[in-house]
């Protein structure tokens, strides 16, 4: 049987987590947007998708730390396990660069959907447009192709093994 006892560490980290939320909750509930919290005492990846489906989440955004390598095989990665584990889409931003224009006053939202040619990549399709109708958007379809004779005529290629930067592709046709 699991010990249910929290430690006086346990708790006091508890406590800091929920005056944490409670802060950005409230700069969040300034911008006139209704915000809620939960702190799930669990494994982050059990309690964030417990808690999605809990309230019957619509979207997932979360940023992401950017780990890789051993620490990512050590620690793992919560994003992964929440995107792999989520009943519903889930948005991966990184904690670098500037913030989307998306919205009225942006110019319209460019959108690159990735496509491999499975159904799972094509599940993204009706996302995209959603959220391209949303903000009155683009969509780019992209796929990555190993040759670049096989890419579209003026596509731009990295040429990655010839360590040159940027060519264009079929210039003559």
């Amino acid at each position: 049987m699991p010990d249910d006892t929290a430690t006086a560490e346990q708790v006091l980290e508890a406590r800091d987590v929920r005056v944490n939320l409670t802060s950005v909750a409230d700069w969040i509930a300034q911008h006139g947007i209704d915000v809620t919290t939960a702190v799930p005492a669990t494994p982050a990846v059990d309690g964030l998708i417990r808690e999605s489906r809990l309230r019957g989440t619509d979207l997932i955004i979360m940023g992401t730390h950017g780990q890789s390598g051993l620490g990512r095989w050590i620690y793992g990665s919560v994003a992964e396990g929440v995107v792999k584990g989520a009943d519903c889409p889930v948005i991966l931003v990184r904690p670098t660069g500037p913030l989307a224009g998306l919205g009225p006053e942006s110019e319209r939202a460019g959108l690159l959907v990735p496509l491999d040619g499975s159904r799972f990549a094509e599940a993204a399709l009706p996302h995209a447009l959603e959220f391209a109708r949303l903000f009155g958007g683009t969509i780019t379809l992209a796929r990555a192709v190993v040759s670049p004779a096989l890419a579209a005529p003026g596509a731009y290629v990295y040429d990655f093994m010839a360590s040159e930067s940027i060519q264009e592709v079929h210039q003559a046709d």
